[in-house]
């Protein structure tokens, strides 16, 4: 922990950790026939996409180190 610290790399595996366990939970989803993640592209990538019953869905995952907000305001 203490190198991730010193060289910066600790919010990126955070992020990386926070994107794993969304994946892990959106396979467990019902309904859900499969997820692809880390899907790359020429100068992006996409986090997950999501094959459901209702459809394909694309999913960016974003964490903040901020108190949690109401999402229903979304």
């Amino acid at each position: 922990m203490l190198l991730s610290l010193l060289d910066g790399s600790v919010l990126r595996r955070i992020g990386r950790n926070v994107e794993a366990d969304v994946g892990d939970e959106l396979r467990r989803a019902r309904g859900v026939f499969g997820v692809v993640s880390s899907l790359m592209f020429e100068n992006t990538d996409v986090d997950h996409v999501v094959l459901a019953l209702d459809g394909v869905w694309v999913v960016e995952v974003k964490w903040a180190m901020t108190p949690s907000h109401d999402l229903q305001h979304l």
